[in-house]
């Protein structure tokens, strides 16, 4: 399957890795590469993630991968040959600005 990138998960990656960067650039690339290699992975196993009800919907289900030592959350979408990467979480955001962002 094909990994596709929003613009949002981008920046919100570009984010994270600048955030880390001012404390230590080599915790900033590894928590860049440990987010990189687990998008990767949903390539073998698109279904890895579990569907995130509060926003998906009939047509459209949301799933997420939780990923360094459960900071972070990679959402995505599956579709046909694709995984839509929509966004990278902060899990320490409150979840309802999940669903606000919708």
């Amino acid at each position: 399957m094909k990994l596709e990138w929003s613009q949002e998960a981008i920046d919100n990656l570009n984010s994270i890795y600048d955030y880390y960067f001012i404390k230590s650039p080599t915790v900033a690339r590894h928590i860049y590469n440990l987010i990189i290699d687990e998008a990767e992975r949903l390539s073998a196993n698109p279904l890895i993630g579990v569907i995130i009800k509060e926003i998906s919907d009939k047509e459209i289900k949301f799933r997420s991968l939780v990923v360094v030592r459960g900071i972070f959350k990679i959402i995505y979408i599956v579709q046909e040959d694709n995984i839509y990467i929509y966004r990278i979480w902060d899990c320490r955001q409150h979840p309802k600005k999940l669903k606000d962002k919708r």
